[in-house]
């Protein structure tokens, strides 16, 4: 049997309670649910930032690829992409998007590419002309016989030139 709330028993029903105890919970939940939010949106707003980040990146990639292909940059640059010129001797080029229409999760990339010119340019050499390690054109060190190249050796150069 349940006895009501009194003032002599002073005893509160199950699962009851009074106007004070449930101002004092909703003010307790009112302080800690903004926190909780922005807690619980963490892993959304990172998964949102990194998917806009990956598109970012793909774009900019796939254009400096498509460059390097034709040879030179490709005029028409895809939305939300700058292409900046480094250095327009060395032809290298940076090209960088931004993907997301909201700035908090907007993702960001910049890919830096070279068109290289098929042509090796031919290195200048002349016979008695050091190269800074004592070897001359030929690969003969005449001040140091024991530190010249073989011939059976092949350089980089001697490769490309396809004298080996």
């Amino acid at each position: 049997m349940r006895l009501p709330l009194t003032k002599k028993n002073k005893k509160v029903q199950p699962n009851g309670y009074g106007l004070v105890e449930v101002m004092v919970t909703t003010a307790i939940i009112g302080i800690i649910l903004p926190v909780l939010h922005q807690i619980a949106m963490i892993p959304v707003i990172t998964q949102a930032k990194q998917m806009n980040f990956q598109q970012a990146e793909l774009t900019a990639t796939l254009y400096a690829q498509a460059s390097k292909k034709q040879g030179a940059p490709i005029a028409e640059v895809p939305e939300g992409c700058v292409l900046d010129t480094t250095n327009e001797a060395l032809k290298t080029y940076i090209i960088t998007c931004i993907h997301g229409h909201i700035e908090r999760v907007q993702g960001k990339a910049a890919v830096n590419f070279v068109i290289a010119d098929d042509t090796v340019d031919e290195v200048v050499c002349e016979e008695d002309n050091n190269n800074g390690h004592g070897n001359d054109c030929d690969g003969v060190d005449d001040g140091n016989p024991g530190n010249s190249k073989d011939e059976k050796e092949c350089d980089w150069f001697d490769k490309q030139k396809g004298k080996c």
